[in-house]
């Protein structure tokens, strides 16, 4: 009976250790699956990460810091003419256009001229185009701007003088028709002997005179009115000439602006204020359609650098999150590194350090929101610079230590 339980007892823990081993091989087969999947996984994004990193590039930049300042100088707004400040149109802080009338100066002497020498081109036009419809023979053709008074008097001129000559014609065309008509009747009279053929023959030469004089009256009377033009003519290019001297007086009396910028340091501004010829009125700043940023960078970051490289300029004021860069290209690069007072003291600069000045003009002179409002630049801001010089794939940059560690290597 015992043997029997023992024996049953062998035959239990044999059937359990069976199942033990059957449940470790289960366990070490699924571990070294699951061992080969993680492995798998891990070398198949190790070959994903480096093709990724060979054909993925990075830009390499050379940044420096720099202000912004105007492509061109300060422009200072004189007058060239002596005056009274009749009208002041703008304080100091606006931003105007170019051509914008700044102030007035009084031009009431210079405008009475002008008038005058306007009045005198006026009435030599009116002159003229009557004199050309009397030797062309056509109707007369007022040029705008002529007065209907001056083309009344004109017109009545025309009616006149052709009215005397086509009177003096007809009288002479009477004269002629009353001798042809004793011609007529003289020559059957001259036929028959009755009257002498010399008589004859001087009638006929004098209605020939007539006929000559009729021709000469209308050739006269355009001879006349042609000598007449080349005269008025000169006399209307001499009035023009005067008129635009004069004008330009009236004109300069509108001071303006020379180009886009924002007003500063007016010094006159008082109306009926006097302005000496040449004397200084105000300044403007130029805020032209590109800017122009002067930029600070090491000797070992400029090696690279050459003109007409892309860069990105970043002006701090404005959250480069936000609002962004602005495209620009390198333009000049000074031929010697620059120290101390020869650079701006707001850059915060290293004084014991040397730098090349670097200019970069952008494609924009401002910055706009996510509403697509410009926000406004203006010189004396600072930027930061990067200057894009070249490219490398992410796999070169991750190397580069081991580069560099093999190149220490090599060394004495």
């Amino acid at each position: 009976m015992k043997d029997n339980q023992e024996k049953s007892s062998e035959k239990i823990h044999s059937k359990d250790l069976k199942l033990v081993n059957d449940l470790n091989a289960a366990l070490q087969k699924e571990k070294h699956t699951g061992l080969f999947w993680v492995i798998g996984l891990l070398f198949i994004f190790l070959v994903v990460f480096v093709i990724w990193a060979y054909n993925s590039t990075v830009e390499e930049v050379t940044r420096g810091q720099g202000s912004v300042i105007p492509t061109s100088r300060e422009q200072i707004v004189q007058s060239l003419d002596p005056g009274t400040i009749k009208d002041m149109r703008v304080k100091e802080g606006d931003v105007v256009e170019k051509g914008q009338v700044l102030l007035t100066l009084d031009d009431t002497r210079s405008t009475a001229v002008l008038r005058e020498s306007e009045a005198k081109v006026d009435n030599l036009e009116a002159m003229a185009a009557r004199l050309r419809a009397e030797s062309y023979g056509t109707a007369i053709q007022f040029s705008a701007g002529i007065s209907p008074d001056l083309q009344r008097r004109e017109r009545a001129a025309y009616d006149a003088r052709r009215r005397a000559v086509e009177d003096a014609i007809s009288g002479l065309r009477t004269s002629k028709s009353m001798l042809d008509r004793e011609i007529a009747i003289t020559a059957p009279m001259v036929a028959e002997g009755v009257m002498s053929e010399v008589e004859l023959l001087r009638m006929r030469r004098q209605s020939s005179d007539l006929a000559l004089q009729i021709d000469e009256k209308r050739n006269q009377y355009a001879a006349d009115a042609n000598n007449e033009l080349v005269r008025i003519e000169s006399e209307l290019a001499q009035a023009k000439e005067n008129m635009a001297m004069r004008a330009d007086p009236v004109d300069r009396s509108l001071i303006r602006a020379p180009l886009r910028g924002i007003v500063k340091n007016i010094k006159i501004n008082t109306v009926g204020g006097v302005v000496q010829a040449g004397q200084d009125i105000m300044e403007i700043v130029p805020l032209d359609d590109k800017l122009l940023v002067e930029t600070y960078i090491r000797p070992q970051d400029v090696a690279f650098v050459r003109p007409g490289q892309d860069a990105i300029v970043k002006i701090t004021a404005y959250d480069y999150s936000l609002y962004g860069g602005l495209e620009g290209k390198v333009t000049l690069i000074s031929p010697d590194t620059l120290r101390d007072k020869a650079r701006p003291s707001e850059l915060n600069l290293n004084p014991d350090e040397a730098y090349y000045r670097i200019l970069v003009e952008t494609s924009q002179n401002a910055l706009t929101d996510k509403n697509g409002q410009a926000m406004p630049i203006i010189p004396g801001m600072i930027a930061s610079v990067d200057g894009k010089t070249g490219e490398k794939t992410i796999l070169q940059y991750l190397i580069k230590p081991i580069t560099r560690m093999k190149q220490a290597l090599q060394e004495r």
